[in-house]
């Protein structure tokens, strides 16, 4: 069962470049150190990272505040099941709809078209202003 904790933690990450984020190892709460073990589930928005992952018989959901670099432990499921992997149904934090990396990069890239295409709208406007103003003015002196 799910336990809300909402708690600052320590981590220790490894950072490696083949990855597009922090591999978390392992995290200090309470005066322990608890060592993860697996690869975590990780989703992300524009101001976070959620990781699902699990000790040998604890599950935790752990936020990466991007902008505080800052680790929250949002919650655990220390009910003791070893091998639930990924049937074990996700925290309410993972059940709310958050893309995934790719989805967010994905977006931006999107977003950065439409920005583009705006802009060029603008500029052709903005031209086509200019061009008739000139042509305006060149017409009034003849």
């Amino acid at each position: 069962m799910w336990t809300r904790i909402n708690e600052q933690v320590d981590a220790l990450v490894e950072f490696k470049r083949s990855l597009p984020r922090p591999l978390l190892k392992a995290i200090n709460w309470n005066g322990k150190r608890r060592t993860m073990v697996g690869l975590p589930i990780v989703e992300a928005d524009e101001h976070s990272l959620y990781y699902d992952t699990r000790d040998r018989s604890t599950r935790y959901a752990l936020r990466f505040d991007l902008e505080r670099q800052a680790w929250t432990l949002e919650g655990i499921d220390d009910s003791g099941i070893m091998h639930a992997g990924r049937d074990l149904p996700p925290p309410r934090v993972f059940s709310r709809r958050i893309g995934t990396t790719a989805h967010l990069a994905a977006e931006h890239q999107q977003s950065k078209m439409q920005a583009w295409q705006g802009e060029r709208r603008r500029c052709r406007h903005s031209l086509k202003t200019t061009v008739a103003s000139v042509l305006s003015a060149y017409d009034s002196q003849l």
